[in-house]
């Protein structure tokens, strides 16, 4: 992995040759944002590249779908994959599906090949063997046009999710640029998540609920995207500050191949809905310790809605809630503007804190202190 910074520094062909891969078999894309350095962040870098794309001719266009390899092509061992798309295959379960599954596999790779002259291409995290299939005989029924659309939109996904695990940025460079992105209408909640190691365990109408195991097999989870409010005795969502600030640290640990004593779950609804006053998640020394989460500990506010979620997910409901309290006794008043040195602060606090949570001790209700 290497800095943003660094990256920044490099010369052109050593730019090029850093971001190889990121777009399969296709420098031109790399070559031609070089000359728009620095960049600020990872996802200005990555706006980069999917703009040049999108820039691009129509011939260039299909030389990069094409590029793809078909899926279960490394099973079936009819073409070499690169080390990047036999990582995502076999993340998404396809080099140990089933003989029936494959073979389906193969039989809609060959029809859609057939019918729009390029592979099926799906940016398969987070996507199981199942869901694979059903998304290919779903495209299967569109037309050629919508689907070329779609294989860029899809190959736009997979450099999203390389990009993350090839370039390193401070938490609140990320932070900043992931808040100059949320607008009415924006679904990179998912992507965000994905892209920080998260398993999306409720992906609907209810929210989502992203997963990330923990070092300890056995411990419990602590949960991210809500905190506990002593003061009202109730569980609150964080909004997209909080949101973003968890999808900030996860990459971070990811970057930094940190683990967590607890496992990890953050739940979001939505990165559109208000973020209410929570000044305390830019305090880093609200964070306060933790409580089981249960019916009765949880009191009123989101609590319902959280458990529901977490039953829908198929997490045990047992889990940790951080506390969060402001130094004046207060967890909610006016937020102060944000920058990135704040954020930066707010991510530092809450990653040393998940670091050092221990999943033993009282789960009886009683606040638990971390370290």
């Amino acid at each position: 992995m290497i800095t943003l910074e660094a990256l920044n520094t490099l010369s052109q062909a050593e730019f090029v040759a850093a971001l190889d891969g990121i777009f399969e078999h296709s420098a031109w894309v790399a070559e031609r944002v070089a000359p728009l350095r620095p960049f600020g962040s990872r996802l200005q870098l990555l706006d980069a590249m999917r703009g040049a794309v999108q820039a691009a001719s129509e011939p260039q266009q299909w030389a990069l779908i094409r590029a793809h390899p078909q899926l279960g092509a490394g099973r079936a061992r009819r073409s070499p994959l690169t080390e990047a798309s036999a990582r995502e295959q076999h993340r998404a379960g396809l080099d140990a599906c089933s003989p029936a599954q494959f073979g389906r596999l193969e039989q809609l790779n060959a029809a859609y090949l057939d019918k729009f002259d390029f592979p099926f291409i799906l940016a398969v995290r987070g996507h199981d063997p199942a869901a694979i299939l059903a998304r290919c005989e779903l495209r299967l029924t569109r037309d050629r046009s919508l689907e070329q659309r779609t294989a860029l939109a899809e190959i736009a996904l997979i450099a999203g999710y390389r990009l993350a695990e090839r370039v390193a940025t401070p938490a609140g460079a990320e932070i900043m640029a992931m808040l100059e992105r949320v607008q009415p209408g924006a679904s990179l909640l998912r992507e965000w998540m994905l892209a920080a190691g998260f398993e999306l365990r409720l992906d609907g109408t209810e929210g989502m609920i992203g997963h990330l195991r923990g070092s300890n097999a056995n411990a419990k989870t602590l949960l991210l995207g809500v905190h506990y409010d002593p003061g009202a005795r109730a569980l609150r969502c964080d909004g997209p500050l909080g949101i973003i600030i968890s999808v900030a640290v996860a990459q971070q640990l990811r970057q930094q191949k940190l683990s967590t004593p607890c496992a990890l779950a953050l739940f979001a609804r939505s990165l559109e809905q208000p973020a209410g006053s929570a000044a305390s998640l830019t305090e880093p020394d609200a964070l306060r310790g933790c409580v089981a989460l249960t019916s009765a500990e949880a009191g009123g506010g989101e609590a319902a809605h959280v458990l529901a979620a977490l039953h829908a997910a198929g997490l045990n409901a047992e889990c940790l809630a951080m506390v969060r309290q402001g130094r004046d006794g207060l967890s909610y008043r006016d937020e102060p503007p944000i920058d990135a040195r704040v954020a930066e602060g707010a991510a530092r606090a809450l990653q040393e804190f998940l670091l050092q949570t221990q999943p033993a001790g009282r789960h009886n209700g009683q606040l638990m202190q971390h370290g």
